[in-house]
């Protein structure tokens, strides 16, 4: 099948579009593109209501449109299929109703889109489906047949999910960022925690000592080395948490579909975190409780 523009990136768009019903004061931008026969079929895209354009229909080259789910919406209650749509002054009926998909990036809502046929008009974009299998064959026949039609031009041949993968490659490299910078982060924490707990184990030596000859466990030692860390950390969630519930949501606004945050989300990081500092502190506390309180008393 051919097209005037890509699935993922149409920007020609027009508010010269009338119906019955529509109010003379609105000025609705509705996209638009123009394709091929079996154009839904290549791409797979499911019509929800009516019929695909058909080489049964003479009639769909010139007068007929099909809208997306976004542009139904649009011309009112009930089912669009059937009814009169007048673009640029070509008066046209709706045939058919494709599910919505994005094309532009996910920070934009789905736009209101209608589709034309034009069998006959110099497209931009040639779509092939391949199987799958054997991707270099496939593309070498493809050429071959391209040169015998079109010798002049040079094939310049790219995958659609390419193009997908383009749409969302600023939001894969900040993901990627975030989670280096996020390990960093991590790391640095546990080893000013490990430095922290090394240095109140020593300063308390002489206090653990003590505890010790006076008939503390090991455990009560690492709990009472332990409890201070739970503490600061806790406190530092509750700091963290109304910051990161802002900053989340102000990012997030900015993409026209995204989830709700979730409060267990902060839960689990506060958990984690609070592990994390445990499993970092115990291994000085640990030390520090099953060390022979003689010799950190013996000058005393």
């Amino acid at each position: 099948t051919s097209a005037g523009q890509l699935p993922t990136y149409i920007l020609n768009s027009t508010s010269d579009v009338a119906w019955q019903g529509k109010d003379p004061n609105d000025e609705i931008l509705f996209h638009n593109t123009t394709v091929t026969h079996d154009y839904f079929a290549t791409m797979k895209m499911e019509i929800k209501e009516g019929r695909a354009f058909s080489r049964e229909f003479p009639t769909d080259e010139k007068q007929a449109y099909i809208l997306n789910e976004a542009a139904a919406r649009i011309l009112g209650e009930g089912s669009p299929v059937g009814k009169s749509l007048n673009v640029w002054g070509d008066a046209g009926t709706v045939i058919g109703v494709v599910r919505d998909f994005h094309f532009k990036s996910i920070n934009t809502r789905i736009e209101p889109l209608f589709i034309r046929l034009r069998p006959v008009e110099p497209y931009s974009y040639l779509m092939i489906r391949l199987s799958g299998g054997d991707l270099q064959g496939a593309l070498q026949r493809v050429s071959l047949a391209w040169d015998k039609v079109s010798p002049q031009f040079p094939l310049d041949p790219a995958f659609l999910d390419e193009e997908f993968d383009r749409l969302y490659r600023a939001e894969q490299r900040m993901g990627t960022l975030f989670g280096a910078f996020t390990a960093l982060a991590i790391v640095i924490a546990c080893l000013g925690l490990l430095g922290l707990a090394s240095f109140m184990a020593e300063r308390r030596t002489r206090e653990i000592g003590i505890r010790k000859v006076l008939g503390a466990t090991s455990s009560s030692i690492v709990l009472l080395l332990s409890r201070e860390f739970v503490i600061l950390v806790t406190l530092a969630n509750l700091v963290a948490w109304p910051a990161a519930w802002y900053f989340m949501s102000r990012w997030l606004q900015d993409y026209a579909y995204h989830p709700r945050l979730n409060p267990l989300v902060f839960v689990g990081a506060a958990l984690a975190a609070l592990l994390i500092a445990l499993l970092t502190v115990s291994f000085q506390a640990v030390r520090a409780a099953v060390s022979d309180p003689v010799d950190s008393i013996r000058y005393e």
